[in-house]
């Protein structure tokens, strides 16, 4: 199979995408050829297996609101690639262990979701209660587990079918007046809802906070991090944090967290909740 995967790494969230690519080329799926596909503004060099699509800084969360919108830029190359099965990481993820074929779809379970760490196995998570959003889930039908919006993915022509209806759902949002509670995510656990026999569910080894305070996650062993990082600085406006910075490629995390501790006296401490 071809895999195709997708990452945003626009603003300061592109210091990120080395150690990503790395890892995924390393770990993921090792047995199969990968494609990248990279939405972003920056104007750097990338390798050559990464397709770029520039699109622009909107901050947060137009940038994580707006993914399904940005995916469906690039389904003629995808097909002109042909890509089998295509998933979604953030960029700020690091897959540690080995990935293989557990995360593949299957023809009765064509998409691929992740339980949520922070939910898993104690709650329904944070579905849409507005009813005037299309996010909304009536409590009633809500089904664990809640699922993350850091991973995702499926075969190619499901995955941009999920894509587009939900970008029909943010866009009628926008004209209502209305943002989803948690963005992208809100409109994913809608989507698996309402399709919800056509989902193969992980558990949360695959979306696990980097420095881990969940009980509810003991005995399970992470194969991707969703790494620790100060949100706050992350979605500032890169043209007021740009200068000074690490080289957006060629860092890895370590030097970048290095460079940044010694700007930041005061850094905050990281935020391990998992809202891209």
């Amino acid at each position: 199979m071809k895999i195709g995967i997708l990452f945003i790494g626009t603003g300061l969230y592109i210091q990120f995408f080395k150690q990503v690519y790395d890892s995924f080329e390393k770990y993921f799926l090792p047995n199969h050829e990968k494609k990248y596909f990279l939405f972003t503004d920056s104007n750097d060099s990338f390798p050559d297996n990464v397709h770029v699509t520039k699109i622009p800084w909107k901050g947060f969360p137009g940038d994580t609101l707006y993914r399904y919108h940005y995916f469906l830029k690039i389904v003629k190359h995808a097909i002109n690639y042909e890509i089998d099965v295509l998933y979604y990481s953030d960029v700020d993820m690091t897959v540690i262990d080995t990935v293989d074929d557990e995360i593949l779809p299957t023809r009765d379970k064509p998409l691929i979701a992740i339980a949520h760490p922070g939910f898993f196995r104690v709650s329904n998570g944070t579905p849409e209660r507005r009813k005037f959003s299309k996010a909304y889930i009536n409590p009633l039908a809500m089904r664990a587990p809640y699922i993350c919006g850091g991973i995702q993915g499926g075969f190619l022509a499901e995955y941009f079918s999920a894509c587009e209806i939900m970008k029909d759902w943010i866009d009628i949002d926008e004209k209502n007046g209305i943002t989803a509670q948690f963005h992208d995510e809100s409109m994913w656990n809608k989507y698996r809802i309402t399709n919800i026999h056509r989902f193969k569910i992980l558990n949360p080894a695959y979306c696990f906070p980097e420095s881990n305070t969940y009980k509810n996650l003991n005995g399970i062993k992470p194969k991707i991090l969703a790494l620790d990082k100060d949100h706050n600085y992350y979605r500032s406006d890169p043209e007021n944090k740009i200068k000074g910075q690490p080289h957006m490629f060629t860092d890895t995390i370590s030097e970048i967290r290095k460079g940044r501790g010694k700007r930041h006296k005061q850094q905050a401490k990281p935020d391990i909740i998992l809202r891209s």
